[in-house]
């Protein structure tokens, strides 16, 4: 079992609660708000990069950063500011500062754009039973988007 929790100044901390061994994850560009472990795809994604940056959990971060990486998404000019990964599928949903919002698998470049652009997004959160996405802005919008059972097989 393990934990992931965002730091103040940068990156984030990584604890195994099994073997009490531990990390500091940095390199980001931008601010790690988010982080969160997707049990579908086994991995760790974090918010904070120009792309996606996801982790197998067979190969975390506690040593090499560049180990066990998954490319996830596609390389954007603004860094991600949310991340949420999809409760029971290896899907993140990950938000840009430009307020743009993305769907993608955990480990493959394609990319489902779900809002080109807006105010940046503040919280981003998937129903438990993953065919709905909350999302808030920075404006005070909410808004709630459901999903077909179709588009995730």
């Amino acid at each position: 079992l393990w934990i992931a929790c965002p730091l103040q100044a940068s990156g984030f901390g990584l604890i195994d609660t099994e073997t009490g061994r531990s990390a500091v994850v940095g390199g980001y560009p931008g601010p790690v708000a988010t982080a969160a472990f997707n049990t579908a795809a086994k991995a760790l994604v974090t918010s904070g990069g120009f792309r996606i940056t996801a982790w197998s959990t067979a190969s975390l971060p506690f040593d090499d950063a560049k180990v066990g990486v998954l490319e996830t998404g596609r390389r954007s000019l603004v860094a991600i500011d949310r991340i949420a990964g999809h409760p029971t599928k290896k899907l993140v949903a990950a938000a840009y500062e430009n307020g743009q919002i993305v769907i993608a698998q955990v480990g493959n470049g394609d990319e489902l754009v779900l809002r080109p652009s807006g105010a940046s997004v503040t919280s981003l959160a998937w129903a438990p039973d993953g065919r709905h996405l909350a999302i808030g802005d920075r404006n005070g919008r909410a808004a709630l988007s459901g999903f077909p059972v179709q588009i995730f097989k």
